[in-house]
């Protein structure tokens, strides 16, 4: 699926200019494509457009829980983009916390634990306006010499067309992480960036494909092939020592079941029949065995 443009205009020739009527977008960072014959064939590579803000300080959440730390080794973590797109000349500093975090203006938290306790941190954004903005963050510990992810957080979510059809669709989805705080995010209808986008917000890792991508907090070491609408990973938890393969879908739409049961009013037996149809059914057969095979310890498929 391909999300459709925010911002479009017309070129009249082959060469020339096209001027794009960029009122209503918010400000932020945006990519330009130059398109053949209202499709979304490149013409040329995308270019980056920033629409500036405004000076003042403020933050797209209240509060932050960043991935885990332990005791004694290097911790680091990206925040500067949980700043609002629209804070373009703000400088982050340390506001309170433990003597071991450090915050760069830029907003980086850095340090190494000397306790097992978790921190919390207060970071205070200065924009060139004078205003100010404070950001709550907890940095999980974990004891020294303990495995440094003992539960795995997963989460899939749907996008729908990246977002877009949503009012401030960018704040919401970045307050809606930050409360539900997984360690890893599975998502669908990210064609556009929308997967990269939410990284660079988080300071996580991404890969994406075209119709699928997958954000998470730990790093990834490996990125496997695209099949069926779908990407997978290999993420490291704690280096080489406990690793997890994590792939995500976006199977087939058309015929779909639950408009089969709520406006068609279907049985059971006519949704099921026409799933086929759809391409999820032969899709997930064929991501699973494959997806296995990836596995060190590969565990069996459902049974049809």
């Amino acid at each position: 699926m391909v999300s459709p443009s925010l911002k479009w205009g017309y070129a009249p020739e082959s060469k020339g200019r096209v001027t794009v009527d960029a009122s209503g977008l918010d400000a932020g960072k945006y990519k330009a494509f130059f398109l053949a014959k209202d499709g979304y064939k490149w013409l040329a590579n995308p270019i980056e457009i920033t629409i500036a803000g405004t000076s003042k300080a403020s933050f797209l959440t209240d509060t932050y829980t960043t991935h885990n730390a332990r005791k004694g080794d290097k911790f680091e973590a990206k925040l500067g983009g949980l700043l609002s797109p629209e804070s373009v000349e703000s400088k982050f500093a340390k506001a309170s916390g433990p003597g071991w975090v450090k915050v760069s203006d830029t907003g980086v938290v850095s340090g190494t634990p000397d306790s097992d306790k978790a921190a919390e941190v207060t970071i205070e954004a200065s924009g060139s306006d004078g205003s100010k903005a404070k950001l709550q963050i907890t940095i999980p510990v974990r004891k020294a010499g303990s495995p440094l992810v003992e539960e795995l957080s997963v989460l899939s979510y749907n996008l729908w067309h990246g977002g877009t059809q949503v009012n401030d669709y960018h704040r919401k989805q970045i307050r809606y992480f930050a409360s539900t705080n997984p360690d890893i995010i599975t998502l669908q209808e990210v064609s556009g960036g929308h997967a990269v986008r939410l990284a660079e917000a988080l300071g996580w890792n991404v890969y994406q494909s075209d119709a699928a991508g997958i954000i998470t907090r730990y790093p990834i070491a490996e990125v496997y092939d695209d099949f069926s609408r779908s990407s997978s990973v290999r993420v490291l938890l704690d280096g080489e020592k406990s690793q997890v393969i994590v792939r995500t879908a976006h199977l087939g739409f058309d015929p779909y079941g639950p408009y089969d049961f709520c406006f068609d009013h279907m049985t059971v037996d006519q949704v099921l029949k026409r799933e086929a149809q759809s391409g999820r059914t032969p899709r997930f057969w064929t991501l699973c065995p494959r997806s296995r095979a990836r596995s060190p310890t590969p565990t069996r498929c459902p049974s049809s």
